[in-house]
């Protein structure tokens, strides 16, 4: 067996003992959460028509803002606000 062979057949060996983890998409989970924590923002943006920081949502870096449309504004800084 050449060598090109013989790491092709390692390689597989190996791939097959790795344990299979089945992993639903991060964005049900993350969209799930940011719903209910930003829905009272939501509600005020909406009443107000004016932009609602969502503070649960603020981070050193980052701010997000609910809009009267229903939509969020993330904005993200490389430093510390």
């Amino acid at each position: 067996m050449t060598r090109r062979g013989l790491a092709g057949v390692t390689t597989t060996a190996l791939l097959a003992s790795l344990p299979v983890i089945a992993l639903g998409p991060p964005q049900a989970k993350a969209a799930s959460k940011t719903s209910t924590m930003a829905q009272p923002a939501l509600q005020r943006a909406a009443a107000t028509g004016e932009p609602v920081e969502v503070t649960s949502e603020r981070t050193e870096y980052s701010q997000t803002v609910a809009n009267p449309d229903g939509t969020f504004t993330l904005t993200q800084s490389t430093t510390p606000q």
